[in-house]
């Protein structure tokens, strides 16, 4: 768990945050947790925003009772675990069921299940699920970046159908810098038109608001790139 990393907290979603007791080495100290929707990260004190240590979650994450101390449970996640107590029962329960719901949501993430929205349906290409509308056609990737993957699409919205690039951009909201770099980057290519110019034609919207963490940007269709 990585100490002493600068923390945007307006950044990322937060499902739950409060303080724990945490085990650390023979001692236990009390500090401010914040449970993201796939990361813990703790501070010395509510009012800090550089993080003292977090725990990457992931789909095979497991949260289970810690008996060696009243109210405590322990995250294991990447061969490392976190050991805290809770100030009652309850709360520790409230803690162990907003962690297992965000591990779920990995899990689902990852396999393709979960709730889909009415029109969408999920594809998985290049370790990777796409969540998208269902005029969308996904055929094969195409190529992936720094900020993403592109694969693909026959969009059946046009007639006759065209084929399009869909470039998915997986929390692009939890680096400050990216997350301008890219809204930049969408700004400037919905006023081009210009020939030479690649444009965006699309912009698939989040579920909600709470669940902005993916973007996708549907784009006209090249059948080169300047590597090649």
């Amino acid at each position: 768990m990585p100490e002493g990393v600068n923390d945007d907290r307006t950044m990322s979603t937060h499902l739950l945050e409060g303080h724990l007791t945490k085990k650390s080495g023979a001692q236990w100290k009390r500090r401010f947790f914040v449970l993201t929707n796939d990361c813990i990260k703790y501070f010395t004190r509510q009012e800090e925003t550089r993080v003292r240590g977090q725990l990457e979650l992931n789909a095979n994450t497991k949260v289970i009772d810690y008996r060696l101390k009243d109210f405590g449970f322990q995250v294991i996640s990447n061969n490392t675990a976190l050991m805290v107590h809770a100030d009652d029962a309850r709360e520790k329960e409230r803690w162990m069921d907003a962690v297992k719901e965000a591990v779920q949501s990995l899990k689902d993430a990852a396999t393709g299940s979960g709730v889909l929205r009415p029109n969408y349906y999920r594809a998985a290409t290049s370790n990777t699920v796409f969540e998208i509308d269902s005029r969308y056609e996904v055929e094969k990737p195409i190529g992936h970046g720094a900020y993403g993957v592109v694969v693909k699409a026959k969009d059946h919205g046009t007639n006759p159908a065209s084929i399009v690039a869909i470039k998915k951009i997986t929390n692009f909201v939890q680096d400050l810098v990216d997350a301008k770099r890219i809204v930049r980057e969408v700004r400037l290519l919905r006023h081009f038109a210009h020939e030479n110019i690649i444009g965006i034609t699309d912009i698939l919207p989040p579920p909600t608001i709470d669940d902005f963490n993916d973007i996708y940007i549907i784009s006209e269709f090249m059948e080169t790139d300047l590597h090649r």
